[in-house]
């Protein structure tokens, strides 16, 4: 797993900020039982929130009912480098995104590397804030 270098406050600032309408990611909630459900994304911190994948055991228990939320991730890098200027966490998706085949697991290395950025921010914002 790549580590992210600290971020400037200035990229916090962006990442920590809601984007307008033109600038939002879409993404996409699939349940066998609701069928398929688009979601609009404004801001970082609700896609790392957004990514998720009910594990096969879930699925398998919950008869079908579990779900997963799909960001295409070419488009979450373009949305990270063109929207927020964070180079290095776009790059980062892409090499880990590399390393699987399928998006099933390649979901868990993403959402890592989401989190990893998001807990960077909240850290540098508590710290500036007290």
């Amino acid at each position: 797993m790549v580590q992210l270098s600290k971020p400037s406050k200035e990229l916090v600032a962006r990442l920590m900020k809601k984007v307008d309408y033109q600038k939002q990611l879409k993404g996409v909630i699939m349940n066998a039982m609701a069928g398929t459900i688009e979601r609009s994304i404004y801001s970082f911190q609700d896609a790392c929130n957004f990514l998720y994948s009910s594990s096969l055991e879930e699925l398998q228990a919950a008869g079908g009912a579990g779900s997963i939320r799909y960001i295409d991730f070419g488009v979450l890098q373009k949305w990270l480098r063109e929207v927020f200027g964070d180079e290095e966490l776009a790059t980062a998706i892409g090499q880990e995104v590399a390393t699987e085949a399928f998006y099933g697991k390649q979901l868990p290395l993403v959402k890592k590397l989401l989190m990893q950025r998001l807990n960077q921010c909240l850290e540098l914002t508590q710290v500036t804030h007290s």
